[in-house]
């Protein structure tokens, strides 16, 4: 505090920047950090419509890869972290045909998650997440890696892939440090 009441040029001591300091934690009711994508995969990967096995904990690891690609993409800086780590479980589930899930199981996780948690976006926002998050996936290096790689759908595959705001219709965070363009 000593460096912020130097700044203010004796404007302000060290025991008024602590008093506002206390007054904004109040308000904020000590809130200072958001849910993460993990946050969501972790709550979330619990609604998978499969036993606990080998297959769900390749799938959660595969989604925290996913959600992590999202942090390298500045197109993903106003989408809803929890859309986000829908769309990471739901191409982790993809995965390589020893873990495939079946579409079937995988609208019955998109049901769970409706229902139980009441999250609701559009299935065009969500697939315009996945395929961003598929198109990362295949300029990364894991992507060259891979021995048999995540199934990347081939509509994903191009730069012209951005998320778009008006898909999922959320508001631009107050700090947010890009615009996103609504032109094509």
């Amino acid at each position: 505090f000593a460096s912020l009441a130097q700044l203010s040029r004796g404007e302000f001591d060290v025991a008024h920047i602590s008093e506002m300091e206390g007054i904004i934690l109040q308000t904020l009711d000590w809130r200072m950090q958001p849910p993460t994508i993990q946050c969501f995969i972790n709550t979330l990967h619990s609604f998978l419509p499969v036993a606990p096995c080998m297959a769900t904990r390749e799938i959660y690891s595969r989604a925290i890869f996913f959600g992590e690609l999202a942090l390298f993409d500045a197109s993903f800086i106003t989408q809803p972290r929890s859309a986000i780590a829908i769309a990471a479980l739901l191409n982790a589930m993809e995965g390589t045909d020893e873990i495939k899930i079946s579409k079937v199981d995988q609208n019955k996780f998109m049901t769970a998650v409706r229902e139980l948690c009441g999250v609701r976006f559009s299935e065009e926002a969500i697939t315009a997440i996945r395929n961003r998050l598929w198109y990362i996936y295949s300029q990364s290096a894991q992507y060259k890696e891979d021995a048999a790689p995540l199934s990347c759908a081939a509509s994903a595959t191009s730069q012209d892939a951005p998320v778009k705001k008006d898909l999922l219709g959320g508001d631009q965070s107050p700090v947010c440090v890009t615009v996103v363009s609504t032109q094509q």
